[in-house]
Formats: structure tokens, sequence, C-alpha cells
């Protein structure tokens, strides 16, 4: 008697069926990171920077993509600029979301 009793309460009990989706969904939550807003002085050097920037040069370059900054040292294989961004080997660094950039020796 005990026993069924215990046997109709297990029909009753919480059942995840998706066991373990709940810490996959979390696992995957974007960490958004606020873009900053660069002041005059820091603008400024990021445009003497840009100006002095030319093939063979290694540089690191921190900037806004995807809710995050983002630093890359990248060797300027390829330079081109256009309105509003700059190409580096075929990556686009739009001039808003440079935070900075400096050449490294």
């Amino acid at each position: 008697m005990q026993n069924d009793r215990l046997d109709r309460a297990k029909q009753f009990m919480p059942f995840d069926a998706l066991k373990g989706f709940r810490e996959a969904i979390r696992s995957k939550e974007i960490q958004v990171e606020g873009k900053t807003t660069i002041d005059e002085d820091n603008a400024t050097n990021i445009n003497n920077i840009l100006n002095k920037l030319k093939v063979g040069l290694r540089i690191e370059i921190t900037y806004y993509e995807e809710y995050k900054y983002i630093t890359k040292i990248i060797d300027i294989k390829k330079l081109s600029f256009q309105s509003g961004k700059i190409i580096i080997n075929n990556n686009i660094f739009y001039f808003d979301d440079l935070k900075d950039i400096k050449i490294l020796d």
C-alpha cells in the first residue's frame, strides 16, 4: 500500500524534458559592454596615428564590435581609407568604433 502511494506520487514530480537546456542557454548569454564616447584629445591622437599608417607597419587596434571592445595586433599588408572607415587587410574598421590605435615597433 505504501509503495502504491509513492508510485502515484512520482507521476506528479517535476520533470525536466530538456535536461541541461537552461544551463546551455545561460552559457550563451551575451555580456554587453557599453560603447564609450572618446574625448577630443583621444580622437586627435587616433587621427594623428591614422595619418602615419602605411603598409609594413604593425599596429595594435582597439575597436567596438558586437557589444564589446576587441583588441587586435595586425601587420598592415593592405591599407585603404574610405568615407568613415579604414580597411586594413580586408578588415573594415569604422572611425566611430575606434577606441585606441598604436604603432608597435
